[in-house]
């Protein structure tokens, strides 16, 4: 510790309550891409006699402080750190939110701040953020996919109901904001619109939302998005993704009879959740009449031809299929008798 640094200490166990002043606000943990850049947001408080002193401040970034490997990578004021990147806030106004470029993976670590005014002001902040730096083996963030607060997402599966309006959002971090992430959705079921956002701890993220009506053409739909990140070292390209299936419950669809070879009629629909409840109906002229409530119709059951159909219901709904022909042909049994 130096001279100056030890009267700071002093002075602030001396004055008590202005001790809580010496703080530094920024994210606990930050993810980063090997050969891409990095924002930091920070902002901090010194002791009110102090102001006077931040003057031309400088402000440095330690790697590790507290730590054998312990070293101070960036500096504001030189053109050339271990770490090159710039200041980007306004370390007069107490803003010392930074940038760092190409950053590789051998700095994942924790780092924290450091201001040098005019003197005696100088000194070490203890607050500190990790920063995990993803190499290239290591995928990107994934997007995550939200939706509709009113509808249900379980794991990867969204439950919807057919006629539903629908809201997906994915959302990734931007740890670059000067290369955020490229989002796309596939397939693309409508229009999207991209927005570029600030988290409450004031990191980036950016976020795509796409509007569509549930149908039950997209049950058992996968729907994908994907990040794309582009690197600052060479210009390449990251990808991750996430995807998430559409389970739509609708009504009876197609609903139709099957003639079997036996001349049987089997009431058949598509339906989600499946159908619960079949009925057929007899049409005799103008009149129509329930004969069965069973998914089949044989000639056990009716013992008369004529025209029928079938109705299939779930909780959502019911659909009448076209009226068919049932044959039944009549059978006759002969009794042997003998002669007294």
């Amino acid at each position: 510790m130096t001279v100056a640094e030890g009267f700071i200490l002093i002075g602030c166990l001396l004055q008590g309550a202005l001790c809580s002043t010496w703080s530094a606000q920024m994210p606990q943990n930050i993810q980063a891409l090997h050969g891409s850049c990095v924002l930091i947001p920070c902002t901090f408080q010194i002791p009110s006699d102090f102001d006077q002193h931040l003057k031309a401040p400088v402000g440095m970034w330690w790697s590790n402080r507290g730590a054998p490997n312990k070293k101070i990578v960036f500096f504001s004021n030189k053109t050339e750190n271990d770490i090159q990147g710039n200041i980007t806030g306004n370390l007069s106004m107490k803003n010392c939110t930074t940038v760092l470029n190409n950053i590789l993976m051998k700095w994942t670590g924790n780092f924290s701040f450091r201001i040098k005014g005019n003197d005696p002001l100088k000194g070490n902040f203890n607050e500190t953020v990790k920063i995990d730096v993803k190499g290239l083996s290591d995928s990107p963030p994934s997007p995550q996919v939200t939706i509709n607060r009113d509808m249900v997402k379980e794991g990867d599966s969204v439950t919807l109901r057919e006629g539903d309006s629908v809201t997906l959002t994915c959302s990734a971090p931007a740890p670059c904001p000067s290369l955020p992430p490229t989002l796309s959705w596939t397939p693309r079921l409508s229009d999207s619109v991209t927005v570029f956002q600030e988290n409450d701890d004031q990191t980036k993220h950016v976020s795509s939302v796409m509007n569509f009506t549930a149908s039950h053409l997209l049950h058992k739909q996968e729907v994908k998005c994907t990040a794309v990140y582009r690197l600052q070292a060479d210009n390449s390209e990251r990808t991750s993704n996430t995807n998430v299936t559409l389970s739509v419950q609708y009504s009876p669809k197609n609903t139709l009879v099957l003639i079997g070879k036996d001349g049987s009629l089997t009431c058949s629909s598509d339906a989600n959740p499946a159908v619960n409840n079949y009925t057929w109906y007899k049409v005799t002229g103008s009149e129509i009449e329930v004969v069965s409530y069973t998914q089949s119709l044989t000639c056990n059951i009716t013992e008369v031809s004529g025209q029928y159909y079938c109705q299939a219901q779930n909780e959502h709904g019911l659909q009448n299929s076209s009226t068919v022909q049932l044959h039944c042909e009549c059978k006759y049994h002969f009794i042997s008798l003998s002669a007294k």
